[in-house]
């Protein structure tokens, strides 16, 4: 799955370009009005409210690979994983061919502003923008292994491991509104009103907004992975632990 996201990426670089000076990748804005997009591979709108905060890719066209009346725009492209279930439970099942995990281009007009990287997410610096970076999985099979998600509109989302697809399900196991996060050192607590069903979570008090709390530790070093079939490219992943459980997250690839 990573692969694919990497390769894709990859080939979609070699047609557009990013706006701004880091190369194609994604950043955090916010949404200036409430406007729809499309996803990705069908001609189904999606409403992003105003208010709301996306990770996006902005990219001007260079050559004639989009609608005439397109060119030389500026065009957004939004990364659904990051946004949570309870903003997306209303929206369409995607045709097939589509899928629901990314936005198709938009030119960008004037509905997005790019803000700070918010602090409630699980990862939360620079090392890495790329597509998946920000989620933790147990293992580095992305799709197949349990997943965690801190969405940027305030939810923490678990999803459970789903042994029939090698895709990212759109509804979450289990998933809770953050009400508080609290940072000390290399230590980040994240409350909420009720336990997260396979999540080790702690309750810490006996009522309210902040009754439970998972700790994430950053365990600030990476991992490197091999897979036979990568011709060579080697991927490095970000370890971190929540709760006494060991999660990962996607930090890029060293060329083979």
């Amino acid at each position: 799955m990573i692969a694919i996201v990497l390769l894709f990426s990859m080939v979609f670089a070699t047609v557009v370009k990013a706006d701004g000076s880091q190369g194609a990748t994604y950043q955090f804005y916010k949404a200036n009005q409430t406007f729809q997009i499309k996803m990705y591979g069908t001609n189904q709108p999606v409403t992003i409210k105003k208010g709301t905060v996306v990770k996006a890719m902005k990219y001007t066209e260079v050559q004639n690979v989009l609608p005439k009346s397109d060119a030389g725009k500026s065009m957004a492209q939004i990364n659904f994983k990051l946004l949570s279930y309870k903003a997306r439970q209303a929206w369409p099942k995607p045709h097939p061919g589509g899928n629901w995990t990314r936005s198709a281009l938009k030119p960008e007009g004037d509905y997005l502003t790019q803000v700070s990287m918010p602090k409630g997410l699980l990862v939360n610096d620079n090392l890495s923008m790329e597509e998946d970076y920000g989620i933790l999985s147990r293992s580095y099979h992305f799709g197949k292994e349990d997943r965690v998600v801190a969405t940027t509109d305030g939810y923490l989302e678990y999803y459970a491991r789903d042994y029939k697809n090698d895709h990212f399900v759109s509804k979450p196991t289990s998933y809770a509104k953050i009400n508080k996060i609290s940072i000390v050192g290399n230590k980040k607590y994240f409350y909420y009103r009720h336990h997260i069903k396979g999540l080790l979570d702690k309750k810490v008090h006996q009522s309210g907004q902040q009754k439970y709390r998972l700790t994430e530790i950053n365990l600030k070093r990476d991992v490197k992975y091999s897979p036979a079939d990568s011709d060579g490219e080697t991927f490095v992943y970000s370890a971190y632990k929540l709760g006494n459980r060991k999660y990962y997250t996607s930090a890029g690839s060293l060329g083979g």
